[in-house]
């Protein structure tokens, strides 16, 4: 009797254990396309230059116009998660976007604008 309750939970725990491996929970995450990509960096780009009261000069708007940004996201679904869109400016002034949802749906993604400026002190020039 106690051989036979051995072979049936050694079967059991392989039959659970197939059961596991085969259903397999993590789903492929799609996400953005070139596209998509340059679509959601483009109207970030719109909506921080179009803001009434943005402190940036022509310089760093221009900046901003010209040059791609750092994108980071952190996907949780398919194109959805979290998402910062970034202009480091050479002037110390760091410019960015940050959204949360639909990646695809930019005007309702959008969540927070930040605008960073960061002094950089210039050492003195003291003589000899």
């Amino acid at each position: 009797m106690n051989k036979y309750l051995k072979i049936l939970s050694i079967a059991a725990l392989i039959l659970v254990h197939t059961a596991c491996s085969t259903t397999n929970t993590h789903k492929k995450i799609v996400k953005l396309n070139t596209t998509e990509y340059s679509k959601l960096v483009a109207a970030a780009r719109n909506m921080l230059l179009g803001l009434p009261n943005i402190k940036a000069s022509k310089a760093e708007k221009k900046y901003v116009k010209e040059n791609p940004p750092d994108f980071k996201a952190a996907y949780n679904g398919n194109k959805k998660g979290r998402y910062t869109i970034r202009w480091e400016i050479p002037t110390g002034k760091t410019l960015q976007v940050f959204g949360r949802g639909n990646m695809r749906d930019f005007k309702d993604s959008f969540e927070k604008v930040s605008i960073v400026s960061i002094k950089v002190n210039k050492p003195e020039n003291k003589g000899p």
